[in-house]
């Protein structure tokens, strides 16, 4: 990646149609890990 480029990150979370009202308490958590490295 270039210096101020931007990369958009997307998630999808596919939900089955016989799913009823209890999915609605339902939360998903994740953690991004990146590293940065300065080119010369």
């Amino acid at each position: 990646m270039t210096a101020n480029s931007r990369l958009n990150l997307t998630a999808v979370r596919n939900i089955p149609t016989t799913v009823g009202n209890e999915i609605q308490g339902d939360s998903v958590s994740f953690d991004i890990v990146f590293a940065l490295e300065q080119a010369h």
